[in-house]
């Protein structure tokens, strides 16, 4: 009778488990259906992936600088006979910056010249009595010994020449160096000593700047090869000198406009205290900007991002709606370096296409939906969604 009783009892227990799953099921499948036709329903705040989702604009401090800069100093000690050149002057490579005094450097110029011709007038007695021992002892009138002593005399004296030759061509060099010369075509911009000084070798006498230019941007290290990668399409990047947002090539009608740069080179050493990278540009067109002009260089990352309308919380975490294509299940895609409500980098699923992807954006600040992550599960909505 018991073992009648517990059977009853136990077949009871499983019909009323079974309704209660039956009942539970339905609620759960209700609940999560209605979160994705939540999050699927408001066509208005899906907007196409490449129009809401854009490349981020970034900037860095740049300067226009002169090319080339030189300090032009003699290479031989003097004093300063003539200093022809003022402030301001143009002048072209090779023009005459100074002339030192030369009439000490001609007096040893002239004297190394005669100390070598009379080296050489020895080498030519010495191969004379060369000769006359080698003839001497093809007759057997001479000896070897007087043989040796004349190829002995012959190379003292050929060595002494040689000696002599070296000590005219430095007082040579010497006299040439006294007349200092540009180095480069440009501008005289300060004058470092005057007619009558003394210089030392190596003593700056003038500075000379060269009259072409270029930028010079200072760039967080790894933004460098990014932004060499945006001067190289379209072959350009703009130099921004006031608030003009026109990319012109001529600023003369627009001095704070935008300039077209061409990138030149990346410096390869970094910056230790700012980790910083020098990246040097030339203008494209010719320009009116005068060295030390101060602006600012922009360019587009590679990196693209989202408007703080379209980040929002789900699920505890920072991240933005999105779903593959318009008619897709939407997906949530979290970003751990995110803030709610603030502009976030934000990268598709592989596989995805920016031109058919699709972005929620918020309403009047906030997603209308955003709500559903309450009854979705922590691990995708895709999963439930049933993408």
């Amino acid at each position: 009778m018991r073992r009648k009783q517990w059977g009853i009892a136990w077949r009871l227990a499983l019909l009323c488990g079974w309704l209660g799953i039956a009942q539970t099921q339905p609620v759960a499948q209700a609940e999560t259906a209605q979160a994705c036709a939540q999050a699927g329903s408001a066509e208005a705040i899906w907007q196409p992936w490449p129009t809401v989702v854009v490349p981020s604009a970034r900037e860095a401090p740049a300067k226009v600088v002169a090319r080339e800069s030189a300090t032009v100093a003699p290479e031989v000690a003097g004093r300063i006979e003539k200093l022809p050149v003022r402030v301001g002057d143009q002048v072209a490579a090779g023009d005459v910056v100074a002339e030192l005094d030369a009439s000490l450097l001609r007096l040893a110029r002239d004297e190394a010249a005669a100390a070598y011709a009379a080296a050489q007038t020895r080498v030519a007695q010495a191969k004379r009595l060369l000769a006359q021992a080698e003839r001497l002892l093809a007759q057997r009138v001479g000896n070897r010994d007087n043989m040796a002593a004349a190829e002995e005399q012959l190379r003292i004296a050929e060595q002494e020449a040689a000696a002599r030759a070296a000590q005219r061509a430095q007082a040579e060099w010497r006299l040439a160096h006294a007349v200092v010369r540009a180095p480069f075509a440009g501008v005289v911009t300060a004058r470092l000593a005057q007619e009558g000084n003394w210089v030392a070798a190596g003593q700056g006498i003038a500075v000379v700047t060269s009259a072409e230019q270029e930028v010079v941007a200072q760039v967080v290290g790894d933004q460098a090869a990014e932004l060499a990668h945006a001067a190289a399409s379209p072959r350009f990047v703009p130099f921004v000198t006031g608030h003009s947002s026109a990319l012109i090539s001529d600023p003369s009608s627009d001095p704070a406009a935008e300039i077209a740069l061409t990138w030149v080179a990346t410096n390869a050493v970094r910056d230790a205290p700012g980790q910083r990278t020098t990246v040097r540009f030339r203008f494209t067109h010719p320009h009116p900007l005068a060295a030390g002009t101060v602006g600012r260089v922009r360019w587009q990352s590679s990196a693209r991002i989202a408007p703080p309308e379209a980040v929002t919380t789900f699920d505890g975490r920072v991240g933005v709606w999105v779903r593959r294509n318009p008619t897709a299940p939407p997906r949530f895609l979290a970003l751990p370096d995110a803030l709610p409500g603030r502009s976030a980098v934000v990268a598709l699923p592989s596989g995805w296409l920016p031109e058919e992807a699709q972005i929620a954006v918020g309403r009047q600040g906030g997603l209308a939906w955003a709500y559903v992550g309450a009854r979705t599960p922590r691990s995708e909505t895709r999963a439930e969604c049933g993408q």
